[in-house]
């Protein structure tokens, strides 16, 4: 039997039902949306770092919080791309960071909103980010939205 090719990592974020393809949840929530894929695709290819975000949203309660936007911002216009969490209060997307001048991403910025509720834009700084076996960065966070 040949042996298994999925991380550890993987497997973890399988068993607790993250580990689909961002395309399943993704959505464009800017009306640039067009203008922000140019602008990625550039960063993209002038030393710029795939960071796969993952994680879980909860309410006031601890209850799991379905429907609420997690949005990557990008630029100084904080336009960005985001997801909707699903119905156990789960998200995962693929932003892109530019690299810094150590070698590694960027901080990812981001924001979670639901319900007139919005958190301070946020970020995800680089000793968050882990690199896996394939060479994609990511990072996970969790919150509570109040």
């Amino acid at each position: 039997m040949k042996p298994s090719t999925i991380s550890l990592r993987r497997r973890q974020l399988m068993i607790a039902g993250v580990a689909a393809p961002a395309a399943l949840f993704a959505t464009h929530c800017s009306a640039a949306g067009n203008t922000l894929v140019a602008e990625l695709t550039a960063t993209a290819s002038g030393g710029a770092e795939k960071v796969l975000v993952s994680g879980r949203i909860l309410g006031a309660h601890g209850k799991a919080l379905a429907g609420a936007l997690v949005e990557a911002l990008h630029g100084a216009t904080n336009e960005g791309i985001g997801v909707n969490t699903d119905a156990d209060g789960r998200f995962m997307f693929t932003t892109v960071a530019p690299t810094g001048s150590t070698g590694l991403p960027r901080p990812v910025r981001y924001r979670v909103s639901h319900e007139g509720h919005q958190t301070p834009v946020t970020q995800l700084e680089a000793a968050q980010l882990q690199r896996d076996p394939a060479g994609t960065w990511r990072g996970t966070f969790g919150l509570t939205l109040a």
